[in-house]
């Protein structure tokens, strides 16, 4: 009895790790490849050196992307380098990356966007 009830615990605790991811996979995958990506949006998730990024604007025509940081991306807010984790759910980011899949992007820049004076979010 006890053993069912932390495998029901455990895959609920996947379940809501996953879920954004999950439902990256379930949407309809785009031409990708290598070359220049772009994309404008708001993060609805970060984990670790991931990001899920619902698009507002750019050349990456998903409406939720999974973006992939790694050692080499470069990550700014107000031109100053951040660590990934200062990155959060809510901010707006513009990302510029080489590789797309059709769900992942692999970053090769984030740039946070802060919102002028009296500019809405």
């Amino acid at each position: 009895m006890r053993a069912s009830f932390l495998i029901a615990v455990s895959a609920l605790a996947v379940a809501a790790f996953c879920g954004p991811y999950a439902r990256l996979a379930e949407a309809k995958k785009p031409g990708g490849g290598t070359g220049n990506y772009t994309l404008v949006g708001t993060v609805t998730a970060a984990r670790g050196n991931g990001l899920i990024v619902h698009r507002t604007g750019g050349n990456v025509k998903l409406a939720d992307v999974q973006v992939v940081a790694d050692d080499s991306t470069k990550i700014e807010s107000e031109g100053k380098a951040i660590p990934p984790a200062a990155v959060g759910v809510g901010q707006k980011v513009q990302v510029k990356g080489t590789q797309f899949d059709g769900v992942t992007l692999r970053a090769v820049r984030v740039k946070v966007l802060v919102p002028e004076p009296g500019e809405k979010d």
